[in-house]
């Protein structure tokens, strides 16, 4: 989170436009964004052959992490979902933050990061998705979930960084600015 927040001091203004923030995913954006629209284990399809394009684990890894990009990117144009490093989320660990999911979308208070959720001998624990080098096909998938301390290092240990868009520059204020230009622009033309 540190990372995040130097680099959103140190280099917002070449942040593309509308971004605001670098931050680490939430659990549920984490999923998402590996699993790129599918429902197999791995964007690449079940089993470990599927996994065996798709990411670096104990059945190819040969015990040492991998550079980045030499294996299939999913859907949403994304390398190494699948194991490699396991990559901290925004969460607090919450064993049944599933059952607090409507719509299949994750409320904001699963991963509010007070003490409300989650067991209170756990509130410094972290959630880890993804899988790393050392760990089996099954602790790679999609739906696998991991915790830790906040301040623990490993070599096993990476991250992923989001950037966030302004409110303003949401979906829907994007689409009403580009209909706003193009009346403007089409009574231009009319005067």
């Amino acid at each position: 989170m540190e990372f995040c927040d130097w680099l959103t001091k140190t280099h917002a203004r070449q942040f593309p436009k509308g971004i605001i923030a670098a931050e680490l995913p939430c659990e549920a954006r984490w999923e998402y964004a590996c699993r790129a629209g599918t429902t197999t284990d791995y964007h690449t399809g079940d089993g470990a052959a599927a996994l065996r394009e798709a990411g670096w684990y104990n059945g190819n890894s040969e015990s040492e992490t991998q550079a980045p990009k030499q294996k299939a990117r999913n859907d949403f144009g994304l390398y190494d979902m699948h194991g490699n490093v396991w990559e901290w989320c925004l969460d607090r660990w919450d064993e049944h933050a599933y059952r607090r999911r409507w719509d299949g979308i994750t409320d904001r208070e699963t991963y509010d990061l007070s003490e409300k959720f989650g067991d209170q001998d756990s509130h410094n624990y972290r959630v880890l998705r993804g899988g790393s080098f050392v760990d089996t096909a099954v602790g790679c998938r999609s739906a696998c979930r991991d915790w830790n301390g906040a301040g623990y290092r490993s070599r096993y240990y990476g991250c992923r960084v989001c950037l966030v868009r302004s409110p303003l520059h949401s979906q829907t204020a994007v689409a009403e600015q580009e209909r706003t230009d193009s009346q403007r622009r089409d009574g231009a033309n009319i005067l």
